[in-house]
């Protein structure tokens, strides 16, 4: 298969400007500058860092903005993964597997015509996101935390003073913040009984099975608590959940340290997932959507030529990083470890499989 040629995507920020953001890393206010991407025409835009400890990295991932156009990118460093791949590995996946996600893209960024390197182009989860996918207008809401649990209790377990801990209201207006608190409360004050049969008027359970099941799969364990988003349908008033920043996984953390294959549970994690897997019917269905996952979607067979790809694709830019190791036998290896816990971690999922639905088929819809 021929390489391909990543765009370059050129940033322009006044050098004292430039300057002034290395200074204060925590700054939200986008600073003005001018971007090209690929072959197209120069646009203004705010950009500032974006990302938590990532911000301390030599190597820093980026939020652009197009206010005038209400146009977001994300520049996404991927510092700490060798592979360059398993963010956009991720998406690609979820999305295969019927959740949205964000679309992405390899890209080389300059800045003020100095090389920063291989990044990946990630699109927002915003308005525009929900436009482009023929979806009616509805409220966005991030998970920016631990506290984004789905429970009433957070991290340290102790008692929220708001239900709405953890979240942060992307699109949509104060009574999208109260339809979220009310579905919250609903979750952690419902009598069994009552959730089995009504949980799907407020959520839409298929979807939420998938993305737990992709959650599983990659194990990203902070997906379970934060990196998603809640899209609420103003039609049909239920909600869909959207991964985020996906780059701990595969068999490493977000720190860059190895991840067991068995790290994750097949239950997964949050109060919403237990109250929804100790639902007969839906733990069924979890089965069967896991069980297919598994012969064709997550199979060493189905995502060996992917990896192959994209390994031919960045090798040369790899070869020319200037933050990070250029040992292309490293980069080698870290794709290597990505197949080799794919098969690690798919054996064990089939082994907790029959544990936790016995009768569940092979035969099963995707």
């Amino acid at each position: 298969m021929q390489k391909s040629t990543l765009p370059i995507y050129s940033l322009q920020i006044d050098p004292a400007v430039w300057q002034h953001m290395k200074y204060n890393i925590w700054s939200s206010h986008p600073a003005p500058a001018l971007l090209q991407a690929g072959d197209g025409e120069c646009i203004r835009v705010g950009c500032c860092y974006r990302g938590a400890h990532t911000r301390y990295f030599s190597k820093k991932s980026y939020y652009i903005t197009d206010q005038d156009q209400g146009h977001e990118l994300h520049l996404n460093a991927e510092y700490v993964d060798n592979s360059f791949i398993r963010n956009k590995l991720s998406l690609d996946f979820f999305r295969s597997i019927g959740v949205m996600s964000p679309r992405s893209r390899h890209v080389w960024l300059r800045i003020n015509k100095h090389d920063e390197g291989l990044y990946l182009a990630l699109e927002s989860v915003n308005a525009s996101f929900i436009r482009r996918r023929n979806k009616p207008s509805g409220s966005i809401h991030y998970a920016i935390n631990d506290d984004a649990n789905f429970s009433k209790k957070n991290s340290l377990n102790q008692l929220k003073d708001d239900l709405l801990s953890g979240y942060e209201r992307k699109e949509g207006y104060s009574n999208d913040d109260e339809a979220l608190r009310s579905f919250l409360a609903w979750v952690n004050g419902t009598r069994p009984s009552v959730f089995g049969t009504k949980v799907g008027n407020f959520l839409d359970v298929e979807n939420y099975l998938r993305w737990l099941a992709g959650v599983v799969c990659t194990q990203n364990y902070d997906g379970f608590l934060h990196n998603y988003a809640l899209y609420r349908n103003h039609q049909t008033g239920r909600f869909q959940i959207i991964p985020w920043d996906f780059d701990a996984t595969w068999g490493r953390d977000c720190n860059g340290k190895v991840m067991k294959p068995n790290f994750v549970s097949i239950r997964g994690d949050n109060q919403l997932t237990a109250r929804l897997l100790a639902v007969p019917a839906y733990r069924k269905r979890y089965c069967e959507i896991m069980t297919v996952i598994l012969r064709k979607y997550f199979h060493p067979k189905v995502l060996q030529p992917v990896i192959q790809n994209f390994y031919r694709q960045l090798t040369p830019y790899v070869q020319k990083e200037p933050y990070k190791s250029r040992d292309i036998e490293e980069f080698r290896q870290e794709h290597r470890r990505i197949l080799s816990y794919i098969y690690h971690r798919r054996t064990y999922l089939q082994r907790k499989l029959v544990k936790l639905f016995p009768s569940s088929s092979s035969r099963t819809r995707l």
